[in-house]
C-alpha cells in the first residue's frame, strides 16, 4: 500500500518529472481524460492528475495545444460547472518567458490573472516542472488546498469544498490574460 505521503514524493522527486504518470490512476491518486481512457502522449485532448496531502494538492496537467510558444493549458475550479465566476490555476508562457503555473480567475467568459499581493502567489503555487514539446503542454504543481485568508475566494478558491474540475487550452495574449 502507498501512502499519500509516499505518492506526493514520487510526484515531486520522480526520476523523471517531464512524462504524465497515470499510473496510479483511481487507485491512489484522482485521474481525468479527455476522452475517457486515452493515452495522455497518443489521443488524449487533456488529462489532469491530482492527490492531496494535508496542505496542498497536487497536480498533473496535460494538454494538446497549437504552437510551442504562448500557449496555455488551465484547469477551473467551478461551484456550477459552467465557465464564469471560477477560479482558474494555468499553466502558460507570457510573451515567450518560461512555462509555469500561474493564478486567475474568470470573471463571465474572459480571463484575469488574480489580483494577489506580492510574493503571495508563489506561496499558494509551486510549479514543479512545464514544457511544451510537440504540441502538447505538460505541468506539475502544487497549490495550498486553503488559501490564506487575505485571499478572496472569487480569485482563488479553497480546494477543499465540492467543485466542477473544468479543462481548456488556448493562447495568452499580451497582458497574460487566456484566449480560448
Amino acid at each position: 500500500v502507498i501512502t499519500i505521503k509516499e505518492e506526493n514524493e514520487n510526484l515531486i522527486n520522480k526520476g523523471d518529472l517531464s512524462q504524465f504518470d497515470s499510473s496510479g490512476c483511481g487507485l491512489t491518486k484522482g485521474c481525468l481524460f479527455k476522452p475517457s481512457n486515452c493515452n495522455p502522449y497518443n489521443d488524449c485532448s487533456y488529462a489532469l492528475s491530482y492527490i492531496s496531502d494535508d496542505e496542498r494538492v497536487y497536480f498533473e496537467l496535460l494538454a494538446q495545444v497549437a504552437g510551442e510558444s504562448n500557449v496555455w493549458a488551465a484547469v477551473g475550479f467551478s461551484v456550477d460547472g459552467l465557465m464564469g465566476g471560477d477560479t482558474v490555476t494555468d499553466c502558460s508562457s507570457l510573451e515567450g518567458r518560461d512555462y509555469k503555473a500561474r493564478l486567475s480567475y474568470n470573471p463571465g467568459k474572459s480571463n484575469r490573472k488574480a489580483p494577489l499581493a506580492y510574493g503571495l502567489e508563489s506561496k499558494i503555487l509551486h510549479t514543479h516542472h512545464a514544457k511544451v514539446a510537440d504540441g502538447i503542454i505538460y505541468c506539475r504543481f502544487s497549490q495550498l488546498i486553503q488559501p490564506p485568508e487575505s485571499v478572496q475566494p472569487q480569485f482563488v478558491r479553497p480546494l477543499n469544498a465540492p467543485i466542477f474540475i473544468l479543462l481548456a487550452s488556448g493562447v495568452t495574449r499580451g497582458k497574460g490574460n487566456l484566449n480560448n
